[in-house]
């Protein structure tokens, strides 16, 4: 099985990463996690770099840095040779691997590249897609506190990410299991119960209460900063797609 974490950036997808590594889906190793814990993500981000610079690369052969945070995102086209380099990396995990997944919030933007790869040696069943939404407005404020961003560029990017994520899911038909982060902070224990319904895995309890806590939603709505228009009709698809 491999499990796919998608995600905006500062929408949880580093919780959710951190339960289901430690509940046995390897999503990387003592190696390849990069960076190490910071005051940001103090429990750790659990992002396997192999994926990340690979997912770096193909966005820098359009022009862009993700560093950036620029909303004019080309659609990446990854070159012959970094396809070779994919490929290679998704033979070696399946090797190594029965159960394994990856996340970077950047795989957003390339999914429908690495679903191609993956499906040369897999069947689409053997491919779960856990997808992490958190609101908009908390994400534009995380933004802002972490990286200057500003709310309306911050929104924006909301907005290109998810839905360019959700297109691809929709378009290669994944088996996918959506939900709020939100949710994940109020009711840690209903989500992550139904996560391992959705993959089918045995998880220990215990594990949740390491990585979730009331604290980790520190960013509070401006409504006043930001207009909705950018982002209503995507947020009302995610509120009927949510699993919980």
């Amino acid at each position: 099985m491999i499990v796919i974490v998608l995600g905006m950036h500062r929408s949880g997808t580093s919780v959710i990463s951190g339960i289901l590594h430690l509940n046995h889906i390897l999503m990387g190793s003592s190696s390849t996690f990069k960076p190490k814990p910071l005051p940001q993500n103090p429990k750790g981000f659990y992002e396997n770099f192999e994926f990340r610079k690979l997912n770096d690369q193909i966005l820098n052969e359009v022009n862009y840095n993700v560093k950036s945070f620029n909303s004019n995102i080309p659609f990446p086209y990854p070159h012959k040779k970094t396809e070779n380099k994919m490929e290679n990396l998704i033979r070696n995990q399946i090797k190594k691997y029965n159960h394994w997944g990856w996340k970077d919030p950047r795989t957003c933007l390339t999914l429908d590249h690495w679903i191609d790869i993956i499906l040369k040696f897999r069947n689409k069943k053997n491919i779960k897609v856990v997808f992490t939404i958190r609101e908009p407005f908390s994400v534009a404020n995380s933004l802002k506190n972490r990286d200057n961003i500003d709310f309306d560029a911050g929104i924006k990017l909301w907005s290109i990410y998810n839905n360019r994520a959700l297109d691809f899911v929709q378009e290669y038909e994944l088996d996918s299991f959506y939900f709020y982060y939100e949710d994940l902070i109020l009711n840690p224990n209903l989500v992550v119960s139904k996560l391992f319904d959705f993959i089918d895995f045995e998880y220990d309890k215990n594990i949740i209460t390491q990585f979730v806590d009331s604290k980790l939603n520190r960013s509070e709505k401006n409504k006043q900063l930001i207009d909705l228009e950018e982002c209503r009709d995507l947020n009302k698809k995610f509120k009927n797609l949510s699993s919980v």
